[in-house]
């Protein structure tokens, strides 16, 4: 059968070629090579991304906001992304079909929403995940990171392990680990902005429930003393919790900042190698 496909994304048609190439790719083996190794032998790997206070996904409000520019952030994505923007439309089957090109009434919404109208309206989680899947914020970089461990489920089910082994395959070799340092303050922070920055944090470990570790500096204040713990959050279980936690002989953290924000974590690292995503 011949499929006919016809797309006006660049993007697409990029990533569409780069596939169709990638499935030639065995015919470029060096000689005398054995091709690629079956996934339970490839070598296993964790990532690190290293996160203090910034955004991890566009609230409702923020897509309101000017750039620096002084562009509205959503008219600059729809401009941006025209045809994207024309899919997440008829995706989430927000205006009827007469006039499903045109219409601006996502935009409008959006001035109407407070900051925790993702998890309120059908619309507005969609639009701002599809935002956010666009802009540079921590999100965007765990769900392309993540795809790692799916591409390894992928393989593993290809070469014949069925689903439950590749499962266990993927979960033994990839791990990501994001070292958001001060994920606790902010999730009992009494500003709104920073308490969104932790329930987008707890969104991405509800969906990703497997292979995401989210690592944090706790202080517990005595009336004598101060200590320090290294904690790592999963989503696994009913709600993300955490699951590991190490007392630290002082505060890790004494210079710049992200790089002992990471160093403290390395306890969570499965695998031969350590790859570093700032």
């Amino acid at each position: 059968t011949t499929l006919f496909l016809s797309t006006d994304s660049k993007d697409f048609r990029r990533i569409l070629i780069f596939y169709i190439f990638s499935l030639f790719s065995h015919k470029l083996e060096v000689a005398g090579s054995d091709g690629p190794p079956l996934t339970v032998d490839m070598k296993s790997w964790s990532v690190f991304t290293p996160h203090y206070k910034e955004d991890c996904m566009l609230s409702i409000s923020k897509l309101s906001d000017n750039t620096e520019d002084q562009v509205d952030t959503l008219d600059f994505l729809r401009t941006a992304y025209k045809h994207e923007w024309r899919n997440l439309q008829e995706r989430i089957d927000f205006v009827d079909s007469t006039d499903a090109l045109h219409s601006t009434d996502i935009e409008d919404y959006v001035t109407k929403v407070g900051d925790f109208a993702p998890f309120n309206s059908k619309y507005s989680k969609e639009l701002s995940v599809w935002a956010s899947n666009r802009l540079q914020v921590l999100s965007r970089t765990v769900r392309g990171m993540m795809k790692y461990r799916e591409a390894i489920k992928t393989l593993a089910n290809l070469e014949g392990f069925g689903p439950e082994k590749s499962e266990m395959i993927a979960s033994r070799k990839f791990r990501y680990v994001v070292t958001s340092q001060v994920y606790n303050e902010l999730k009992n922070s009494d500003k709104l902005d920073q308490q969104w920055i932790a329930e987008s944090i707890d969104m991405l470990l509800r969906e990703y429930p497997e292979g995401l570790v989210i690592s944090y500096v706790d202080k517990h204040q005595s009336q004598t003393d101060s200590a320090y713990y290294s904690c790592a959050v999963t989503g696994q279980g009913r709600s993300p919790s955490s699951r590991y936690r190490v007392k630290l002989p002082g505060m890790p953290i004494l210079g710049e900042g992200k790089p002992e924000n990471q160093n403290h974590a390395i306890i969570f690292t499965r695998g031969q190698y350590l790859q570093v995503v700032g």
